[in-house]
C-alpha cells in the first residue's frame, strides 16, 4: 500500500486486512472467511473474476 501511496483508501486497506488474514491461517472477519471459501472452489476464471470485482468495489455489502 505504501509504494501506491493507497495507504489512506479505505478499500485496499479491508483488501490488505483480509490478504493477511488468509495469508496468516488467522481468520477473523466474515469478509476473510467468505472470500477464502469462494476462492478455494473457484475455477481459475472465477478468481480473476473475484479478484477484478475486489479491486474495483472492494468489500460492499
Amino acid at each position: 500500500m505504501k509504494a501506491l501511496d493507497l495507504e489512506n483508501d479505505p478499500i485496499a486497506n479491508g483488501l490488505v486486512k483480509v490478504a493477511i488474514e488468509t495469508d496468516t491461517a488467522n481468520i477473523t472477519s466474515d469478509e476473510a472467511e467468505k472470500l477464502d471459501l469462494a476462492v478455494r472452489f473457484a475455477s481459475y476464471p472465477e478468481k480473476i473474476f473475484i479478484v477484478k470485482n475486489l479491486a474495483v468495489n472492494g468489500f460492499k455489502h
